[in-house]
């Protein structure tokens, strides 16, 4: 937790808009608004915004679903190598920052 220069108080503070910060590019938005101070949520709004950006790329991965039957299997193994993962890590993120943890 040294590394990131994070005090105890900003955890303290910075707990629930750390694991808002976790719910989509609206959530993003509203935590670094209203915390732009707190390194603690600061230090999960950079983690969740890669999370954003891997959602609205795999968004585009979806289009190709209309494709006969590539695009099924596209589609499968999409969900099975980045669609779980991502859901995964969203969840792993909102534990950890409701837990205090960076």
């Amino acid at each position: 937790m040294n590394d990131y220069q994070i005090n105890d108080s900003d955890i303290a503070d910075g707990k629930a808009m750390a694991a808002v910060s976790y719910l989509g590019l609206i959530g993003f938005l509203v935590a670094y608004l209203t915390s732009k101070e707190n390194r603690y949520v600061l230090y999960h709004c950079q983690q969740s915004l890669v999370l954003v950006f891997a959602w609205f790329i795999s968004g585009f991965i979806m289009l190709l679903g209309v494709i006969p039957i590539i695009g099924l299997i596209i589609m499968v193994l999409f969900w099975l190598f980045i669609g779980i993962p991502l859901v995964v890590f969203l969840i792993i993120g909102i534990v950890n920052a409701a837990g205090g943890n960076v």
